[in-house]
This record gives structure tokens, C-alpha cells and sequence, in this order.
């Protein structure tokens, strides 16, 4: 049984929480705390709103800027917890998923994968959105399409992505291998490798490999990332 503590335990104390009062206003609510946050990045990216009934998932606003903010939902809480997209997150997110098909275009094997981007996946205790996510087009026979292969979390929260990569695991029961793209200023467990088992759900044959970030890969993500925060030089690499 889920627990609002549990729920929301890593989330930045700082926070912000609001009481459903309707679509329109959850959305005046959204607009503001999106302004505070790009003049302020140290503001936490998310937002709780509480008393939120289950329907008004399937009543979300059809702006797609405004879909690709819901992270997660619980109906037996009635929390949604809303995660605001910024410059950065988007070039980290967008980044890796074009590198990781150069990878796979290099095996000759980018059409063999299917991209489900934010799929709402629903588990016991919550129904999540990752950032991109992605799973085979042809699936083993004892496999279901409920659930993708390998998911991508981005975010400035570290703690936050921690609990999201243990949710999508133990939801999945197994199912799902975690992948994450941050914009740090260092670059730190390279190389980061998605093996292709996890990934297309069968044994590699011929030419397949392992998919394989090297740390050059990762740095040159980085630096996406930090150009479009107006960083000035990068060290310690």
C-alpha cells in the first residue's frame, strides 16, 4: 500500500504543492511555477498537486508542452506530481536519443528497435511517464508490450532519478534496464553500456554488440547541455 511519504520522499523539499481546483487552474498554477523556475534553476522542477481525481489524467490538456510535463500519478493517494521541462533537460534527453541511434545505425540494426517516448506505464502503486523509452519491434513470445526494454530518466534531482530507476525496476518486475542522461559537469562510470540483451530482449548474433557510451560520447552530450545554460569553459576531464 502506497504512502504519501513513500510517494513523494524524494522530492526536493522545496517543492510546491497546490490543491486541484479544476483543469484551468492547475494550469494557471503550472504557467507560474514554470516562470519562477526559469528565472530561478535552483527552484525544485517539480510540482505536487493533491486531491487530483482520476479521470483528470484523461482530461490532461491536449498542448503537447503541457502532456510532456506529467511524471507520475497515484489514484489511491490522488497525487500527481508534475515535472517542469527545461532547455537543458530537453537537449540531455533529445541528445542521447540521437546518439543512441547513430549507435545502432552503426550495427545496421536502428530499424530492429521501436521509440515509445513517454508511454504512461502503469504499475501497482503509480502510473509514471519516463523521458523516452524504447523496446524491440519484435518481442519474445513470452513477453508483453505492457512495459519497454530500457527507459531514459533525465533531471537535476538526483535523488528523485534514484527512486525513479527503482520504481521502473521493481514495477516492471525485471523488465526494464535503466539508462540515465544528466547534465553534470563531470562525467563519471564510463563507459555506460546497454547490453543488447537487455536491450532487444535476444541473444546478439554476427556483427551486434553492446550499445557503448564512451566517456567521449557522454562529454560531448555534456557540453550540449552546457552551452544552452551559457557555461563558460569546461574543466576536469
Amino acid at each position: 500500500m502506497a504512502t504519501r511519504r513513500s510517494f513523494l520522499k524524494h522530492l526536493p523539499r522545496s517543492t510546491c504543492e497546490y490543491r486541484f481546483e479544476g483543469i484551468e487552474r492547475m494550469k494557471q498554477q503550472i504557467e507560474h511555477e514554470i516562470r519562477a523556475f526559469d528565472e530561478n534553476a535552483e527552484r525544485s522542477q517539480y510540482i505536487i498537486f493533491s486531491q487530483v481525481p482520476f479521470n483528470t489524467i484523461f482530461s490532461w490538456p491536449d498542448s503537447e508542452s503541457f502532456s510532456k510535463l506529467f511524471d507520475s500519478y497515484s489514484e489511491e493517494l490522488g497525487l500527481l506530481v508534475v515535472k517542469m521541462i527545461s532547455a537543458p533537460h530537453e537537449v540531455a534527453s533529445q541528445e542521447f536519443h540521437w546518439l543512441l541511434g547513430d549507435k545502432l545505425q552503426e550495427m545496421r540494426i536502428r530499424r530492429c528497435i521501436i521509440s515509445i517516448g513517454r508511454t504512461t506505464a502503469s504499475g501497482r502503486t503509480r502510473a509514471k511517464q519516463p523521458d523516452s523509452s524504447y523496446r524491440p519491434r519484435k518481442l519474445p513470445l513470452n513477453r508483453t508490450d505492457n512495459w519497454p526494454s530500457v527507459t531514459i530518466e533525465t533531471g537535476v534531482s538526483e535523488s528523485r532519478l534514484d527512486s525513479d530507476c527503482q520504481w521502473w525496476l521493481h514495477e516492471s518486475a525485471g523488465e526494464v534496464i535503466i539508462s540515465r542522461a544528466q547534465g553534470t559537469t563531470r562525467v563519471d562510470g564510463a563507459p555506460l553500456i546497454i547490453t543488447f540483451e537487455n536491450l532487444f530482449l535476444r541473444a546478439k548474433s554476427g556483427d551486434e554488440g553492446d550499445i557503448i557510451f564512451t566517456t567521449e560520447d557522454l562529454q560531448g552530450l555534456a557540453e550540449k547541455v552546457w552551452d544552452i545554460q551559457h557555461f563558460e569553459g569546461i574543466e576536469d576531464f
